[in-house]
């Protein structure tokens, strides 16, 4: 019922506005109509009234920044003007102004640089860290400004911000560094990554550690969980796959494949990365049969309707396109064609996907034109 949380509010909104003009040295006073003015922007943000949502976050800032002078050395003042500064970096954009997003929230970072200094330990600036930093990198990225995204993710995989930064920032940067492969730095950018993320990976311990953490099955990995262990593990695999390191790379798939056996109910979405590259892995040594008993496996556990049937129907073409013809060739055509109307039943993809040029060799099939004809 919004209708009563706005009233609330705005009463917590007038209330605030009359302690601040009588008590504005009064730090409490200042945190507190910080704290509502913030309540009210975000009300107004999930209203998409983003207008009104800056100006709420623009005087949570300014009323801040006055007291700011008086307690410099105060970590929650630096806490409240940096989440002051993400809030605008949010309302900003989703206004439409990225230039105004980007300023908004390069101009908190220093005070949770100044925060953390004055207290190590501060949670919830450790918590916005990861979260402004990737913002504003992210800002800079859709600005077209490549080089200084990337080189503010970089900053994070090698921040002194605390693991969650630092992790983050890998997985963001390699996220980020699959849509820039035709940037003249891309090589540079991956191999420092590499190096960033074989010392996260370190740093928390070998895989008994993982195994030990508390299990996480979807979502953005928690820096304390085993999902994390597991997101690590596959992104560095597949930076070393993409650059043909094959041995490394299993090792490394061969430890995510351990960590995902041991997490009931992992969100689909990594299933199938960790299925796709082990795949990819048995194709590139052009061993056609652990590539389809690897594939095989995974419809027994999985079933029919997790997600996976395109990509298997995909994968399983590649790997008969290693085989001689014969009867174990026409047993996967078969399977592709199931595999094939099983994704389309299931609207893992759009029907026309059947018709994709790596399906040519079913053409003449009477399965696969009648698949067509439905």
């Amino acid at each position: 019922d919004r209708a009563p949380a706005g009233v609330t509010l705005a009463r917590a909104g007038k209330l605030a506005d009359a302690l601040l003009a009588q008590h504005a040295a009064d730090i409490d006073v200042v945190m507190t109509y910080g704290a509502v003015h913030g309540a009210l922007g975000a009300f107004a943000t999930t209203e998409e009234r983003f207008a009104d949502a800056v100006r709420e976050h623009s005087v949570v800032r300014d009323s801040t920044q006055a007291a700011l002078a008086a307690f410099e050395t105060n970590a929650d003042v630096h806490y409240q003007l940096a989440m002051a500064a993400n809030n605008l970096l949010q309302a900003h954009f989703l206004g439409g102004d990225l230039q105004a997003a980007l300023a908004a929230g390069e101009a908190g970072l220093p005070h949770l640089v100044r925060g953390l200094a004055l207290d190590a330990r501060h949670r919830a600036l450790l918590d916005l860290a990861a979260t402004l930093h990737s913002r504003v990198a992210m800002m800079h990225l859709q600005a077209g400004d490549h080089a200084g995204g990337v080189e503010l993710l970089q900053a994070m995989a090698r921040s002194g911000l605390g693991a969650d930064v630092r992790e983050q920032g890998c997985l963001l940067l390699a996220s980020s560094l699959d849509k820039l492969v035709a940037n003249d730095l891309h090589e540079e950018w991956q191999d420092r990554l590499l190096e960033d993320l074989a010392a996260a990976i370190a740093a928390r311990g070998d895989l008994a550690a993982a195994l030990a953490r508390p299990a996480q099955a979807v979502g953005f990995s928690h820096v304390g969980s085993r999902l994390r262990d597991f997101d690590l593990r596959i992104t560095l695999a597949d930076q070393l796959g993409d650059l043909e390191q094959r041995e490394q790379q299993a090792r490394w798939l061969d430890e995510a494949a351990q960590l995902v056996a041991s997490i009931a109910g992992l969100s689909p979405d990594r299933v199938r990365n960790l299925l796709a590259q082990q795949t990819e892995s048995a194709l590139a040594r052009s061993d056609a049969a652990a590539a389809i008993a690897g594939l095989e496996r995974h419809l027994a556990a999985a079933g029919d309707a997790s997600g996976s049937n395109y990509l298997v129907a995909v994968l399983l073409g590649r790997a008969r396109g290693l085989l001689e013809p014969g009867a174990e060739q026409q047993r996967i055509d078969t399977l592709v064609v199931q595999r094939l109307a099983l994704a389309i039943e299931h609207r893992e993809v759009k029907r026309d996907a059947v018709r994709h040029p790596d399906f040519a060799f079913l053409r003449g099939r009477d399965d696969y034109l009648t698949l067509l004809e439905q």
